[in-house]
């Protein structure tokens, strides 16, 4: 297995609506963070560097309300090769978000989840890696 699919599900888990930015991408300056971690505990780096932008501005369109229960799911295609993951082993999976939408760049009159609110850890996901 050179390559899997991930499919990341960011659930409103409150009793409270929540805003979020609806374009969510990939890299530091988008909205979500994948970190790969070894049976050491060792976080791995990938060799690849993706990361997209969107500098704004933010309009309502760019914007949607999580009622509570509510669900958006992405997926990604993650290949062990960018990651260097050579042995067999044990590993986890870790996803981050965080909004790249500052409060003072939000939609005039709306307040959402804005990058000041920080950023919100999956659980670790364990997979194996065989021959």
């Amino acid at each position: 297995m050179e390559t899997f699919k991930i499919g990341i599900k960011l659930s409103n888990v409150e009793d409270a609506p929540i805003t979020l930015y609806n374009n969510m991408d990939w890299g530091p300056s988008a909205s979500f963070m994948l970190t790969i971690i070894d049976s050491q505990g060792a976080s791995l780096d990938s060799n690849l560097f993706s990361d997209a932008t969107d500098p704004g501005p933010f309009e309502k369109e760019d914007i949607v309300t999580l009622e509570p229960g509510e669900v958006i799911r992405k997926e990604r295609y993650v290949s062990l090769k960018n990651y260097e993951i050579t042995r067999s082993g044990v590993y986890k999976v870790v996803v981050w978000y965080r909004s790249p939408v500052s409060q003072k760049f939000a939609p005039e009159g709306m307040k959402i989840f804005s990058s000041e609110d920080g950023r919100l850890r999956s659980k670790p996901v364990s997979f194996r890696v065989g021959k």
